[in-house]
Formats: C-alpha cells, sequence, structure tokens
C-alpha cells in the first residue's frame, strides 16, 4: 500500500475544492456574488471543521484523517453502500417525479445508469467471480458436515 504524506489534510483539501467548485458554478452561473461569498464561508467552516475533527482519537478522527484499521475500514465501506444506494434511489424518485411533470428527466436518469455502471466496473476491478472466489465456493459447496 503506497502512502501518502499529510494524510490527514486529504480530506479537508478536497471538501474545499469541492465548495469552491460548487459556490463559483452557482454564483457563476446565476451571476449571484453573494452566492459565492456564502458558499466560501461555508467551505472554510467545513474544512476547518473536518481538519479539527481528522485529528481526533475517535473512530471518526482516524476514517477522516487516513489512520483507519481494518474494522473502521468496513465501517467507511458500508457507509459508502448505505450513501450509494440513497444515490440510485433518490435520482429514481427524482427520474419518476420529472417524468409525470413533463420536466427534462434525462439527467436523472445518467445518475443512476453511472452508479450502476460505476458498480458493475468495481466488481470486475475487485475480482467478484475470480478464479480463487470461484474454488472457494465450490469448495463450500461441496463439503460435507459431519
Amino acid at each position: 500500500m503506497t502512502q501518502r504524506k499529510r494524510h490527514r489534510l486529504w480530506t479537508p483539501m478536497l471538501a474545499g475544492v469541492g465548495g469552491t467548485a460548487i459556490s463559483l458554478a452557482v454564483g457563476l452561473g446565476h451571476h449571484y456574488w453573494g452566492a459565492i461569498v456564502i458558499g466560501e464561508a461555508v467551505t472554510v467552516i467545513a474544512v476547518v471543521v473536518l481538519y479539527v475533527a481528522s485529528a481526533n482519537d475517535s473512530d471518526v478522527g482516524a476514517v477522516l484523517g487516513h489512520r483507519a484499521d481494518e474494522r473502521q475500514v468496513l465501517v467507511r465501506l458500508k457507509a459508502s453502500r448505505v450513501s450509494a444506494v440513497v444515490g440510485v434511489v433518490m435520482s429514481v424518485v427524482a427520474c419518476v417525479i420529472a417524468a409525470a411533470m413533463d420536466a427534462t428527466y434525462w439527467p436523472f436518469e445518467v445518475i443512476y445508469i453511472a452508479i450502476g455502471a460505476s458498480y458493475l466496473l468495481g466488481i470486475a476491478i475487485y475480482g467478484a467471480g475470480s478464479e480463487s472466489d470461484a474454488a472457494m465456493n465450490d469448495g463450500e459447496a461441496h463439503r460435507v458436515d459431519p
């Protein structure tokens, strides 16, 4: 596994970049400079909170600071799964609502198609269905309990 320097700064840095991108997109897209100022203020607060939280000696601090053990990595994996499921369900609900209102619904379809495609790509990359999995499952199928 590769080591990243300053691992505690990665989460706040990504929050800062994402928050800045969102506030600039909204502010510049709608010519509303107040959105940029408010968005950047909220981004700075979020970055500070994430930086301070990543210093704590707790499960949350370990996950945010990228120094998690196996149990915390499993928690992060389960949390990612829940957020993906919520994303798919909400994009399907938004698609149905948009279609019922005769509005444009293809962006919502793109979202849940992208989530489904990334799921299948993840299965292909991380080896589900590989030979070792098949051998392990085959051994379990033929095992006879005494």
